[in-house]
């Protein structure tokens, strides 16, 4: 509008709404001064377009021809992660998916998300994954998984995270979950052997006075290369390994689960008229990784 005489044309305003995605907007002008009008304050003296976003910022613009720049909409993203199975064994994997979903449209979410571990485990194949779209039956969310191997127990608690930096319009986030890591079990299987013989002690019994020693074959946890730890092997004068021992012998485990043998335990002969049953058991004391474990009881006759 002017004010005096003489006028031509219309004073109008132009409004730029934003309403796709696409971060960035091509605009294109007449040739000069075609686009352009003599501005109604001192300065600046021309303009040759003013533009109004739809949230009210105004973006002035004088050079032809022109792109006007803005941040896309970004949408809000919800995080959900699980890992199955949980708790699991140490050296033992387990499944972890996220699902990221758009909070506002039916835009399935684009990129990687990263995998975090504040323990002793690594992710496989590598430490990040690829999101794609659930499809119909979530239409706004976008899945990925990697496999998860704790290699060491830790305080029993992993704490897995999850890192998503976005994509041109959903917004990133960082969220931690807790992984349940327990020891492994080790399995004790024992023999008693009568050293006269090398072989198990006969039915009707060893002979009173002579030796006789275990041996334990000790079988599963982890790592595959072998537990450490201690074995302790013991012997009761009854045929159920209660009360109080009355002979000890302890041995370190080697590598690959090689346990050895006890020292020998020699029978007792005075006063025995008749044959009396003992027992033999052995207990592994566990370390960082596995669980304590005892073998069954075995019993042996000793005869006069």
């Amino acid at each position: 509008m002017c004010s005096a005489a003489p006028c031509s044309g219309l004073a109008f305003t132009i409004t730029y709404q934003k309403v796709g995605t696409t971060p960035t907007t091509g605009i294109d002008y007449p040739v000069a001064p075609l686009a352009c009008a003599t501005s109604s304050v001192s300065s600046p003296p021309n303009v040759c377009v003013q533009i109004s976003t739809a949230q009210g910022d105004t973006l002035p613009e004088n050079i032809q021809p022109a792109v006007v720049t803005e941040a896309a909409f970004v949408d809000n993203v919800t995080i959900s992660k699980s890992c199955t199975p949980n708790p699991i064994e140490v050296y033992s994997t387990t499944t972890c998916t996220v699902t990221i979903t758009d909070t506002i449209r039916n835009v399935p979410p684009v990129g990687k998300v990263i995998w975090t571990t504040d323990a002793q485990g690594v992710n496989q194949p590598q430490n990040y994954c690829t999101l794609q779209a659930v499809g119909p039956s979530q239409p706004a969310s976008s899945q990925c998984s990697v496999v998860y191997l704790p290699i060491g127990v830790g305080t029993g608690i992993h704490n897995i995270g999850v890192i998503y930096n976005g994509d041109t319009v959903h917004s990133g986030g960082i969220d931690p979950f807790p992984l349940n890591v327990a020891k492994a079990t080790v399995i004790i299987s024992s023999q008693v052997i009568w050293d006269e013989t090398g072989q198990a002690p006969p039915a009707l019994g060893v002979r009173a006075g002579s030796n006789v020693h275990d041996t334990v074959v000790l079988t599963g946890g982890a790592p595959p290369q072998g537990v450490s730890g201690q074995v302790t092997y013991s012997v009761y004068s009854n045929g159920a390994c209660t009360g109080t021992s009355v002979f000890t012998s302890t041995v370190n485990v080697r590598s690959a689960n090689d346990v050895p043998t006890s020292a020998s335990f020699t029978t007792p002969f005075k006063g025995l008229t008749a044959p009396v049953t003992y027992s033999f058991i052995a207990a592994y004391s566990a370390d960082g990784n596995h669980l304590a474990a005892s073998s069954s009881c075995e019993q042996f006759i000793i005869a006069p």
